[in-house]
């Protein structure tokens, strides 16, 4: 909020982002993203749209201004949970920024990325992934991928390749967030333990039930470590870890199964082949 008061229009972006990264990880656990309304929030989205309103009618702002204000309206819409506006006003900024060319670019991934998270909280999927493809292309050109907000980016694209039933491009792409994280030095975080858990989940969906285990267990370890199993993320955690259990008996108790078959005598046979009881 500071930040857009003081006209940093970038700075905000970058800041907002953040904001609707938590939004995003509440969605993907047991919590209500909706907590994250205020009257802050709408008396922003009020300044804003103001500001959008009187610089398209007396031109004083500069296109590139002008667009990022209505980013800026697109996710505070989307932060109140009006998806719809949201998804309005991003594209509107991003036709606008686009014509300006390489410039703000970096203004651009912020905002396909947002565009991305509110087209999945539509659960229209495929559409999220081909803008948070056009993010991640940005990215990759502008050398930006080795960051935080690529790493989460990634994280992104791995969500919305589950929600298609892509699991094995959803683990390409979480292994490659995990390995951005190791070279940002940031893997004792609650970013990267939200990042073990959705590996864990995938793991779990694939029956690969050890390498779950050891994703979801060093996750634990990383909350534990930071206090934080207790929060929203932090419980969904322990439920995915008591699916795993349950899961691991299950398989425990079929091998004792097939153990107790094989461990059953073979029938004796008659001399003439037949069976004899």
């Amino acid at each position: 909020m500071k930040r857009q008061r003081a006209g940093d229009l970038e700075g905000a972006l970058n800041a907002f982002r953040q904001g609707l990264q938590i939004r995003s990880f509440m969605l993907h656990s047991v919590s209500d993203p909706n907590k994250l309304r205020s009257e802050e929030l709408h008396s922003a989205m009020f300044l804003i749209q103001e500001a959008v309103e009187i610089s398209e009618c007396t031109g004083a702002q500069s296109i590139a201004t002008v667009a990022m204000l209505k980013g800026l309206l697109g996710m505070l819409c989307h932060l109140r949970g009006d998806i719809e506006h949201a998804i309005d006003a991003y594209l509107q900024a991003l036709r606008s920024l686009e014509q300006l060319g390489e410039e703000h670019c970096l203004s651009r991934a912020i905002l396909l990325h947002c565009l991305g998270d509110a087209r999945s909280e539509l659960e229209s999927y495929r559409t999220a992934l081909a803008a948070y493809m056009e993010a991640h292309q940005v990215r990759l050109v502008k050398r930006t991928l080795q960051t935080d907000q690529g790493a989460l980016l990634l994280m992104s694209i791995g969500l919305a390749r589950v929600a298609v039933k892509d699991l094995a491009n959803a683990m390409e792409a979480y292994t490659l967030a995990a390995l951005v994280f190791e070279s940002i030095g940031k893997i004792e975080t609650n970013a990267f333990a939200v990042l073990l858990t959705y590996i864990g989940a995938v793991k779990l969906r694939m029956s690969h039930l050890e390498d779950a285990a050891s994703s979801l267990l060093q996750a634990r370890h990383i909350r534990m470590k930071l206090g934080s199993l207790g929060s929203a993320e932090g419980k969904h955690l322990l439920v995915i870890l008591q699916q795993l259990q349950q899961q691991l008996q299950q398989q425990m108790q079929q091998h004792q199964g097939e153990e107790s078959v094989r461990a059953l005598p073979s029938p004796r046979r008659s001399p003439r082949g037949d069976a004899c009881m």
